[in-house]
């Protein structure tokens, strides 16, 4: 009996070996990276107000630090951008050899698109929203407040996070979550 499970064990690992013979490995790939060198913008330095954010020479793990710093609220164009593929983090180019990681950037636009110029205040009848003075960690309220209803023109728009800001002019900036945006044909 003992016999028989030993050749039963045996002919199994043969044929499984049997089987593996002449089937290849899969290739197994070191992370890389996919930089877009076309695409380019602006973007807003969103860390903590009063402070600043590294510039790393590289985004690969083997990055250094250039000695380079760019303070909160610091308006910064790229050039190239470069998603990570061992965290996934999306890392832009400002300069030759100069790199700022994405967790501390907000996207900016002075050109809003052709088909957004106005925003009209959709928020409860008779009362008003803030204006803030950035779309940024840290923004405070302005004194100014918007009448649900009333129609302002756009110059610019930021993403900070999930959340869409807009721009009124000079340091003034409304949130989308009481806005709606007006399309021109």
């Amino acid at each position: 009996m003992k016999k028989t499970v030993l050749a039963t064990i045996a002919a199994i690992g043969l044929l499984g070996a049997g089987l593996s013979f002449g089937t290849t490995t899969p290739n197994v790939q070191a992370a890389t990276s996919t930089t877009q060198a076309d695409d380019k913008g602006q973007l807003l330095i969103n860390y903590v107000p009063g402070y600043s954010i590294a510039v790393w020479n590289s985004p690969s793990a083997s990055r250094q630090l250039t000695g380079k710093f760019l303070k909160h609220g610091t308006a910064v164009r790229y050039s190239g951008t470069d998603r990570n593929s061992n965290n996934g983090i999306e890392w832009y180019q400002i300069g030759a050899n100069q790199w700022i990681s994405s967790r501390y950037t907000a996207w900016t636009s002075s050109n809003v698109g052709t088909q957004i110029q106005s925003l009209t205040v959709d928020y409860v009848p008779g009362y008003s929203i803030a204006v803030w003075n950035t779309p940024l960690n840290g923004r405070k309220p302005l004194a100014k407040k918007l009448k649900n209803g009333t129609t302002w023109k756009t110059f610019a728009a930021a993403q900070v996070g999930q959340d869409m800001w807009y721009n009124l002019g000079g340091n003034q900036w409304v949130s989308v979550h009481y806005i709606h945006l007006n399309e021109t044909k």
